[in-house]
């Protein structure tokens, strides 16, 4: 009960953000706005705080990296290769399909989740594993780059898809917040507070956002596809997570929040990847939809269960 009580408003606040959005008591542009306050402000001030908050040897967190790190490369480039073998499917569909069972929205739903439920503690894992995530949207513009039409593409397309990505918000912060950390200097009272303000704002503003980003519709496209694409994000990769935190023997935290980031719905930038190299915009969006949806149900369930399986890392309170 107690894990509920905690757990409950988090998903409180996506409900209200999906009834907002389908009954129209809200501009239908202000998900997307709320989105971009997140992702160009809001999401990198926190990101950088709290990591060039942190000393240098606990950024480096080598079990948290082979185990959510791992196992979401793995089924990303297992799901390329198989669907390249059995389905036949072209490169860049292979690689959105790839993207689809394996990129998690780490920065709009596992870091608010987290640092609802755990503090801003929690924003530490959850930027590590957005890093990761973003290195694989790296690899996957670059191989879908490569694969264009009338043979590879000229380097200069491809160092321009690179550069978009290199100069993500999302991944510059981190990167900063790292070098700062490193550096050993110390911010400013005033930049903390600005920063912490800044930050503050994230928790509802993308768990409200997603709310109003998700969409029930007919499933137009291949809904097999759909399904174990679905089921592959929601539980068998945060299974996989789980296995190797139990097996590496990783502190309760970091196991916990290595589980919820893996259990994460598809990020929207797979769409985002999709709809500009054209390759299964429809069904990327459908998938992403479906897979915010389920999420907040199966999220539910894996933080029960692990409240169950490492009751220290949960809060008392």
């Amino acid at each position: 009960m107690q894990s509920a009580n905690l757990l409950l408003p988090i998903f409180a606040i996506i409900l209200t953000g999906f009834i907002t959005s389908h009954y129209k008591l809200l501009p239908e542009e202000l998900g997307d706005a709320l989105i971009r306050f997140a992702f160009n402000i809001g999401l990198p001030a926190l990101l950088f705080l709290v990591i060039a908050q942190e000393s240098a040897s606990r950024l480096l967190n080598v079990a948290f990296l082979a185990s959510f790190g791992g196992s979401t490369f793995v089924v990303f480039f297992a799901t390329l290769f198989l669907t390249r073998a059995l389905r036949k499917a072209s490169v860049g569909d292979a690689t959105i399909l790839g993207l689809l069972a394996a990129c998690s929205n780490t920065a709009f739903v596992a870091l608010p989740l987290l640092k609802a439920v755990f503090g801003h503690e929690a924003v530490l894992p959850a930027a590590i594993a957005s890093v990761i995530m973003m290195t694989m949207v790296l690899i996957a513009v670059v191989t879908i780059e490569r694969s264009q039409p009338n043979g590879r593409s000229e380097p200069t397309t491809i160092w321009s898809s690179v550069r978009h990505v290199l100069l993500n918000p999302l991944l510059l912060a981190p990167i900063l917040g790292v070098a700062f950390a490193i550096a050993g200097w110390e911010l400013p009272v005033a930049a903390v507070d600005y920063l912490t303000l800044l930050g503050d704002s994230v928790t509802a503003c993308a768990l409200f956002a997603v709310g109003m980003s998700i969409r029930l519709r007919g499933l137009k496209t291949s809904a097999s596809t759909i399904l174990w694409l679905t089921i592959t994000k929601l539980v068998v990769i945060p299974a996989i997570v789980l296995l190797l935190v139990q097996l590496t023997d990783l502190d309760p935290f970091f196991a916990v929040a290595a589980v919820v980031c893996a259990a994460v719905p598809a990020a929207k930038v797979v769409f985002v990847l999709a709809a500009k190299y054209d390759h299964l915009k429809e069904l990327s969006a459908e998938t992403v939809s479906t897979g915010t949806l389920v999420s907040t149900l199966t999220l539910f369930l894996w933080l029960l269960a692990l409240s169950q399986l490492y009751p220290s890392a949960f809060p008392t309170h």
